[in-house]
């Protein structure tokens, strides 16, 4: 790589095309908390169907993906660290996706990333780091994992300011990438010199 090459900022933008919605039973056609499938006394037993409602898609399709889920939904109860885990690795497969799919160079010394997340209504209760935490991890380990940076940690990798926006019916998840030819430590230790 030419470290006298410009390198321009990149857009990485996943927004929410269909919001799942679960698909009633297959005997039925009712939501499973309906009363003919109570345990004792209903008509029959819930039959589930995998797929989307509205669009057909598995629930794990990207195209159910915008705006992370708040951290908040894995903190408690038996099984939510594998569910948390499953998020930020799906969130790291959109994010090597959505940088395939950008001319930025591969072997980058380090990278300063700015995010915007959209949110379909205007909850006052969100806490920017439950959002933040699955977006910050699962993008520094895609810019590993793709070979955009040797290594993710914080001399190469910085993800700094994370706002929010609302727009009714829009979930989505923006992040603004400013690539840099050298990583922090080279950065200091040329400035140092020069003193």
């Amino acid at each position: 790589m030419d470290p006298n090459a410009t390198l321009e900022p990149v857009l990485l933008e996943q927004v929410r095309l269909c919001q799942f919605k679960a698909k009633g039973c297959k005997e039925c056609g009712r939501a499973k908390a309906h009363a003919n499938h109570a345990k004792e006394g209903g008509d029959h037993v819930f039959r589930g169907q995998r797929g989307c409602a509205r669009c057909g898609r598995n629930k794990g399709d990207w195209a159910h993906f915008g705006a992370p889920r708040s951290f908040n939904n894995f903190v408690v109860g038996p099984g939510q660290a594998m569910a948390m885990t499953g998020e930020k690795q799906t969130w790291e497969s959109i994010f090597v996706s959505l940088l395939a799919a950008t001319r930025l160079p591969r072997g980058l010394g380090g990278v300063y990333a700015e995010g915007e997340i959209t949110f379909p209504d205007e909850r006052t209760d969100r806490d920017q780091g439950n959002f933040r935490v699955v977006i910050e991890k699962a993008l520094g380990d895609a810019l590993q994992r793709g070979g955009w940076l040797e290594n993710d940690d914080w001399t190469r990798y910085e993800f700094g300011q994370l706002s929010q926006r609302f727009q009714p019916g829009e979930s989505a998840t923006r992040i603004t990438i400013f690539p840099r030819w050298e990583a922090q430590a080279a950065r200091r230790d040329q400035m140092e010199m020069a003193v």
